[in-house]
């Protein structure tokens, strides 16, 4: 469901800003079996990633 959607999405966000260095770019599509459901992409040298969901 939703809820379940936005907690993977702040999960996946948390570890981007833990793990990843801040000078690479990332760019994540978060997709269920039919469709992309949400986009988080953070720039080179940016400090929080853009995050969003897609409904159709």
């Amino acid at each position: 469901g939703k809820s379940e959607l936005i907690a993977f999405t702040q999960m996946i966000v948390q570890k981007i800003l833990d793990i990843l260095p801040k000078d690479v770019k990332v760019q994540m599509n978060i997709k269920s079996e039919q469709k992309v459901e949400a986009v988080v992409v953070r720039e080179k040298n940016e400090d929080k990633p853009f995050v969003s969901f897609i409904e159709y």
